[in-house]
């Protein structure tokens, strides 16, 4: 077999491994999201966990005027790790989504852009190898679908999208 014929399959292997992370991925997401959501009185609320939701604190006070604050009027203390997420989440709060539904917003859009983030470093990892054999694999087992479940258990649908760059690595022929 012909190093170009080699390539060709790494390729169409590559591509079927991706699509099937990608499927893996947005399945476990759905799963996740469904049995993140609860009721209060009759009242469905999507929630984030730890982190993410004491970002979403601070968030909802900045989008209301009250600063990057935990409570509204109270000390300015930073709280949250992660000010970039805190300002997405405010913006997010001044959109028309109803408070019970604004976590669901986070989740969704982490997982679109943990798409765009495995999809960017996979972009990256074809220029990079400049026509060598890639392979795809994943470095860290527990973070099933290309480490985003991860990000995914941290964020509500992988904001963080650091699995992403921690689990998909390039390996030269």
């Amino acid at each position: 077999m012909s190093r170009s014929e080699r390539l060709g399959l790494s390729q169409k292997w590559e591509r079927n491994l991706l699509i099937l992370i990608l499927a893996a991925y947005t399945l476990y997401a759905a799963v996740f999201i469904v049995k993140t959501i609860f009721w209060v009185d009759g009242v469905p609320y999507s929630a984030l966990f730890d982190d993410m939701m004491i970002s979403m604190t601070y968030a909802r006070n900045l989008a209301q005027g009250y600063g990057p604050v935990w409570n509204a009027g109270g000390e300015r203390v930073e709280g949250f790790s992660n000010p970039l997420w805190v300002a997405f989440m405010a913006f997010i709060h001044l959109l028309p989504i109803a408070e019970n539904w604004t976590s669901l917003a986070v989740q969704i859009s982490g997982g679109i852009f943990f798409f765009a983030s495995l999809l960017t470093l996979r972009r990256v990892a074809v220029q990079v190898s400049a026509g060598q054999r890639r392979d795809l694999f994943l470095r860290q087992p527990a973070d099933a679908a290309a480490g985003g479940c991860a990000g995914l258990r941290r964020s509500g649908a992988g904001c963080a999208a650091g699995g992403a760059v921690d689990g998909v690595l390039l390996s030269a022929e």
